[in-house]
Order: C-alpha cells, then sequence, then structure tokens
C-alpha cells in the first residue's frame, strides 16, 4: 500500500459533502496550479468532496467548507509537506460532521469563554 492511498483512505469514510476552495487572481501561477494538481488528485473519486477556483485573493488561499457544520479553516499557500496531512484531518472532521458538539464538556466550556472572534497563524518550519 502506497503512502499516497494511506493517506487517501480516511477520505473514503466521509459522510457528509465538503468543499474545497482555491481562491487566487491568478489560476495561472505555479502555486495555484500546484495547489489545484494536489487537492484534485486527494479527492479523484471521492464522492462527497468537491473543489472550485476563483478569484479573490492576491495570495493563493484554500478553504475547507463543510456546509455550516464549522466554520471555514484556511491553509495559506499549497497545502503539502505537514500541511497535507492537516489537510486531511480538517477534510475528515468536517466530513463526518464533527463541531464543537462532538467534543468533551469540559473542551466545549472552555471554549464558550472566548467570546470574541480570533485568527491565528500557525508557521511551520521546514525540517
Amino acid at each position: 500500500m502506497s503512502d499516497w492511498h494511506t493517506l487517501r483512505a480516511p477520505l473514503a469514510t466521509l459522510t457528509r459533502p465538503v468543499h474545497i476552495r482555491l481562491r487566487t487572481q491568478d489560476r495561472t501561477q505555479p502555486m495555484a496550479r500546484a495547489a489545484w494538481e494536489l487537492v484534485t488528485s486527494l479527492i479523484d473519486g471521492l464522492d462527497h468532496l468537491t473543489v472550485s477556483i476563483e478569484p479573490g485573493s492576491e495570495r493563493l488561499v484554500v478553504s475547507v467548507e463543510a456546509g455550516g457544520s464549522i466554520d471555514p479553516i484556511t491553509f495559506w499557500g499549497v497545502p503539502s509537506g505537514f500541511e497535507l496531512e492537516g489537510l486531511v484531518e480538517v477534510l475528515v472532521a468536517a466530513g463526518r460532521g464533527q463541531s464543537r458538539d462532538s467534543l468533551s464538556p469540559e473542551t466545549r466550556g472552555l471554549i464558550e469563554t472566548i467570546h470574541e472572534s480570533r485568527q491565528h497563524d500557525l508557521y511551520v518550519a521546514p525540517t
């Protein structure tokens, strides 16, 4: 079994539709083409997953949207390397309908103490 097959295997278990939206000003840019090829290869043949590319961002933005079950999760640039595994985990959580309702009462209680939206940037250093 290949690493690619192992990475894709959890995506076959999804029960809810998930949409991946790529936003960029120039879909002919190498990064946009690479992201499109990566995402379309990842979801090829999987009925619950769809992808679109549209104008709207100076930089390449990849968002996972699950019909309101969770807020969109956004990746900046091509989700490759460690981010590719993160993208798969987000797709699985969204496609299984996991949301804060599926969290433990203790974790939900901690989240409920946050009274404003927050944006976090995570930088993963290449190793």
